[in-house]
């Protein structure tokens, strides 16, 4: 059977220094542990600016294919339109996009 164990932490980095209104810098780090096959540690970037446009990164080790993403995000109005970019090896480069509603 499937095992796995995973232990993350995520944090507004700005909020160790007072905190911001208008800007975030949220970290996010996961450690996994999978009983079929090697650990990964994941780590993620993101900066929010006026809860407006967001800039996006991460990293996921023990990984030949995908280990580095980039992206963006846009909201307003109830309306976000998200892209995200991997270099994907094997299969060239992966883009997505979402767009998602508020209602």
């Amino acid at each position: 059977m499937p095992l796995e164990f995973v232990f993350g932490i995520s944090f507004d980095a700005f909020d160790l220094c007072g905190g911001s209104e208008t800007q975030k810098l949220n970290l996010s780090f996961d450690a996994m542990h999978y009983r079929s096959h090697p650990e990964t540690i994941n780590i993620g970037v993101e900066y929010v600016l006026l809860d407006l446009l967001a800039l996006r990164s991460g990293y996921r080790s023990n990984t030949e294919e995908n280990a580095f993403s980039f992206g963006f995000g846009l909201k307003r109005y109830g309306v976000a339109v998200d892209y995200a970019y991997t270099p994907f090896g094997l299969f060239d480069n992966v883009q997505r996009f979402t767009i998602r509603l508020a209602l």
